[in-house]
């Protein structure tokens, strides 16, 4: 009989082998042999290089950011993170791809996952290079501020520190001026809507939660925050990488409620322009919440928002602008 190696190769093999010339009947052992003859089976299809019915595919990460994601291979319909890193001097503005089949949850976020299609991947992160950030004169005073670009937007890299006619809608945490030369001027809401100088406008909720999702979403806390100047709490250090050069800072708050003070050192509070209101019926009776949209960082990792409920227009909040397109 003439002995020879059989290979078989396919996408899934499944299938009686025929041998020519042999007048033995053929039968598998458990070492993968018939009657002698080698079959060795591979499973890989015809194009990427997966196996089965459930392809594996390789997904391509170009991106120029410290800590990027690595490439890698991923089964279809995984959900694949990815993470563009960071770039000192240059934030992120977007994943692109040309890859058939790729739907980013966050397109403008550098962390952001899609689902694996049946194919080979390649995805590429677009820094933004700005070339007229720097310093921004409010010509109302002459003051000169850093700014920075995330998200493709330019953002005040400061606290606003303009201090109003004769005082009105603007103060000086614990009404000392060295506090604002730190932490920038507190303002009420109504004065905040239009503190900002021309060409910039106090941002929306909308505008604050896409630069938390370009900064890194659940982590955009830590990235935004400056380097110092946060207090340690509990031994916890809340002090930021500043890793966008927002180089945010806890200039505290001023509750009307209370008549007080609070929090400097430990916690920043932002403005933004969105009011909220919310009407519910009980028993016949209309009911109505309203108030205004704000952020703040402490010791956490994120960026909170909350909801100043009612008169609490009079509190008094940090503010940053952010560049009108």
């Amino acid at each position: 009989m003439k002995k020879s190696i059989i290979y078989v190769t396919g996408f899934a093999v499944t299938a009686a082998l025929l041998f020519i010339g042999c007048e033995d009947s053929a039968s598998q052992n458990k070492q993968g042999y018939v009657d002698g003859f080698l079959v060795e089976v591979n499973q890989k299809p015809g194009t990427g290089t997966g196996d089965g019915e459930t392809g594996v595919y390789t997904v391509t990460v170009i991106s120029e950011g410290d800590g990027a994601t690595k490439s890698r291979n991923y089964p279809v319909n995984m959900t694949v993170d990815i993470n563009a890193g960071t770039i000192v001097g240059r934030s992120f503005e977007r994943w692109t791809t040309t890859s058939p089949g790729v739907k980013f949850a966050h397109a403008d976020s550098a962390s952001t996952t899609f689902d694996m299609p049946a194919n080979d991947v390649t995805v590429t992160a677009v820094f933004w290079i700005c070339s007229d950030c720097g310093d921004l004169i409010d010509k109302r005073d002459n003051k000169k501020y850093k700014t920075t670009v995330i998200g493709g937007r330019t953002w005040m890299a400061e606290n606003l520190n303009y201090d109003t006619a004769n005082g009105v809608g603007s103060w000086c945490y614990d009404n000392n001026p060295d506090n604002c030369n730190i932490y920038g001027r507190l303002y009420d809401w109504n004065t905040a809507m239009t503190v900002c100088m021309a060409g910039y406008h106090l941002p929306t909720r909308q505008e604050w939660d896409n630069l938390v999702a370009a900064a890194g979403g659940d982590s955009a806390g830590n990235k935004l925050k400056a380097k110092n100047g946060w207090i340690e709490n509990g031994g916890k250090t809340r002090n930021g990488t500043d890793e966008f050069g927002f180089s945010a800072v806890p200039g505290g708050c001023y509750y009307s409620g209370i008549n007080d003070f609070w929090f400097i050192g430990y916690v920043g509070f932002w403005w933004t322009s969105t009011e909220w209101l919310e009407t519910w019926t009980d028993d016949g009776i209309d009911y109505k919440n309203e108030g205004i949209e704000i952020r703040l960082m402490n010791l956490s990792d994120k960026v909170q928002g909350d909801r100043e409920y009612g008169d609490t227009r009079m509190n008094r909040l940090s503010v940053r602008c952010v560049k009108t397109d």
